[in-house]
């Protein structure tokens, strides 16, 4: 016997609107947009641009991080911008890329694996150092991440 329980449109959008209000839910949900825009530039670029990888990767990082900070900003942490903290999440951001370009420079040369695998594998350990990063030295004062976040 087939099940008819799949996620209908009209399912997840009222799944989205009951959780919208809590600040892990629009980290989560904003989360998987931010992969979907910055891993897919990143492969896009690999995979049509003719420079070195590290070229590649600082474009499509500085691309998806001012689509990341605009997301953070005005929806999940729902904070007021300042040059401050634009200051210093280009900064965790400039860090970040200089720990994958580390990692992968490892993987590729160490190991020989290819640019776009070696990306893959790096993308997780990535995503999480970001986050830890971004809330403990941007955001933590923010009140929607200590009343709903737990982690």
């Amino acid at each position: 016997m087939v099940s008819n329980r799949y996620i209908t449109p009209k399912v997840l959008i009222k799944l989205i609107n009951k959780y919208k209000d809590l600040t892990i839910f629009r980290y989560l949900l904003a989360g998987i947009i931010n992969t979907f825009v910055g891993f897919g530039l990143g492969i896009l670029l690999l995979l049509t641009l003719p420079f070195h990888y590290t070229l590649t990767v600082f474009i499509s990082t500085f691309l998806g991080v001012c689509f990341n900070y605009f997301m953070s900003v005005k929806y999940v942490f729902r904070a007021k911008s300042s040059n401050y903290k634009i200051i210093l999440y280009f900064s965790i951001y400039f860090l970040m890329y200089l720990v994958n370009m580390l990692l992968m420079y490892i993987l590729i040369n160490q190991f020989g694996m290819n640019d776009i695998i070696s990306f893959i594998i790096g993308a997780p350990f990535i995503i999480g150092l970001t986050y830890l990063l971004q809330k403990k030295l941007i955001f933590q004062d923010e009140k929607n991440i200590n009343n709903n976040a737990n982690f």
